[in-house]
């Protein structure tokens, strides 16, 4: 056994709560490597020390809502009203500007075009950008 394998081996031990060691191996590589001694008997003071550290107990609280997350829950499934609501907000409006472009002479066309081009990027914009800023809209 070489030191790198008995490192590995007494730190599985001790995070078992295994303090003393059984293993013949083990026992011959401590008698006859100083370092790894002195190593297991650091590992010792190390383990004994952080037992003797008191713990608060964990509040009823925070158990209660880590359960929680654990808990699988059913998700909502979107629903297609709320799409076809804001469609028609936005798309019954701009159908009724597009079609009044016939009501006016040809060269008063490419003005209102130009004005529901911008109303649209702007409602685009402030719709994308308005939950960023402000926040979700509350029902």
């Amino acid at each position: 056994m070489n030191c790198e394998e008995f490192r590995e081996r007494i730190q599985l031990l001790f995070d078992e709560g295994e303090v003393e060691l059984k293993d013949a191996d083990m026992l011959a590589h401590i008698g006859i490597c100083q370092v790894c001694a002195e190593f297991r008997d650091e590992l010792r003071t190390i383990d004994a020390t952080l037992r003797r550290i008191p713990f608060e107990p964990i509040p009823a609280s925070l158990v209660l809502s880590l359960r929680q997350i654990a808990e699988p829950r059913a998700l909502p499934s979107p629903g297609w009203k709320p799409d076809v609501e804001r469609a028609a907000m936005y798309l019954i409006p701009g159908l009724l500007l597009w079609s009044s472009q016939w009501a006016l002479p040809a060269n008063a066309r490419p003005y209102l075009l130009a004005l529901i081009t911008f109303i649209g990027t702007f409602t685009l914009l402030t719709s994308i950008f308005r939950p960023r800023i402000l926040g979700p809209r509350r029902s």
